[in-house]
């Protein structure tokens, strides 16, 4: 076996993992056939084999990106349904020498929360430490699998902790929604309005995304957007706030801020990255859909993509976390999250408190 010293274990496992996909192009049609039992078949057996004993002798020797570009390929040819005893082997061969923690049980939550005030007790900061904590805590868990094959769609219970992370996102928009229109009088409005606005401004500072992009789209969702008088008193300042953040996340050029932004954090912050997952699905979508070979079945090319995502993920598990002091009662009503309005019951409040006719003078 060639030596560590010889070449990084990630270039040998690139090397390797491309040899394992035997070129066909060279090859007329009629060939095919024979030549996969008597060429294709022994390469790949020995490539598996090789990976095997690279994984055996020298995993606490890789490399974080060699690891997961070896979890990516052996990953992709798992849930392909292949019966593909070779990378089943490999898959055995990872799981001795990486330690598997337990699943963490789910509690029950019962609403203790009647105070609509509860949260004007807590500062932006403290709230956004708190959102942050809560979403670490599931986002660290993810396995890499749970991205392939749109799993989080098709087969959610294959994709817990993606699910609870969409959940958690769908959540969040819906609570802000209701927490804002639901204020009995405009400066109160105005006033938790901006807070969420202050909030996803600390959650940006911390790298968490997927609740900063949360937050944005509450602001953006009905019946909010339908309190006319509330959002016109926003506060200027509070309004190019707004916007310097949602540029961040704009969709154009395929998310291009957002991509940078993300790769300076991964980068150069102190702090873990929590990515907006969003974007990723967005990506493995495009990839399930564009990046097959000719036969329907994947290719370097999109294992190395799928790597490139799990490099993205697991460089930010792989962190040891936030070093924020846990809020007891602040992580337990944002767990909670309580006094959440079905859309029908928001829009008769917006009725109410805003109607269509109404001056400014008769709004409280």
């Amino acid at each position: 076996m060639m030596s560590p010293a010889l070449a990084t274990l990630e270039i040998l496992s690139l090397k390797l993992i491309q040899r394992y996909y035997v070129p066909k192009e060279l090859l007329k049609p009629a060939e095919q056939a024979v030549l996969h039992e008597i060429l294709v078949v022994p390469i790949r057996l020995r490539v598996c084999i090789l990976l095997k004993n690279i994984i055996n002798a020298y995993w606490h020797l890789m490399s974080p990106s060699a690891r997961r570009l070896l979890r990516a390929f052996v990953m992709v040819h798992e849930e392909a349904k292949q019966k593909n005893f070779l990378a089943s082997q490999i898959l055995k061969a990872m799981n001795k020498v990486i330690p598997v923690l337990p699943p963490r049980p789910v509690q029950p939550v019962v609403s203790t929360f009647k105070n609509m005030d509860f949260l004007s007790e807590f500062s932006p900061l403290d709230i956004a430490k708190t959102m942050t904590l809560i979403d670490w805590e599931v986002f660290k868990m993810i396995k890499p699998e749970e991205f392939l094959k749109q799993t989080w769609t098709k087969r959610p219970e294959k994709a817990p902790n993606l699910r609870a992370m969409i959940d958690r996102f769908n959540k969040i928009t819906e609570w802000i929604v209701s927490h804002v229109v639901s204020g009995e009088k405009i400066k109160i409005r105005v006033k938790r309005y901006c807070k969420f606005v202050a909030i996803a401004e600390e959650l940006k500072n911390f790298g968490s995304f997927h609740s900063f992009m949360a937050v944005l789209a509450a602001l953006t969702q009905n019946p909010l957007t339908r309190l006319k008088f509330t959002l016109s008193e926003i506060p200027p300042r509070v309004k190019e706030q707004q916007k310097a953040l949602e540029e961040i996340m704009s969709v154009e050029n395929s998310y291009k801020n957002y991509r940078e932004t993300l790769s300076s954090f991964l980068n150069n912050s102190k702090y873990p990255t929590i990515p907006y997952l969003g974007v990723f699905f967005r990506d493995i979508i495009y990839m399930d859909d564009g990046l097959k070979n000719d036969a329907g079945k994947y290719n370097t090319k999109y294992i190395l993509s799928i790597y490139g995502i799990i490099s993205q993920i697991q460089i930010s598990q792989d962190h040891p976390g936030y070093p924020f002091e846990i809020n007891e009662k602040l992580d337990k009503y944002l767990r909670e999250m309580p006094n959440i309005f079905p859309t029908k019951i928001l829009n008769d409040m917006v009725r109410q408190k805003e109607p269509k006719t109404a001056t400014r003078a008769d709004i409280e």
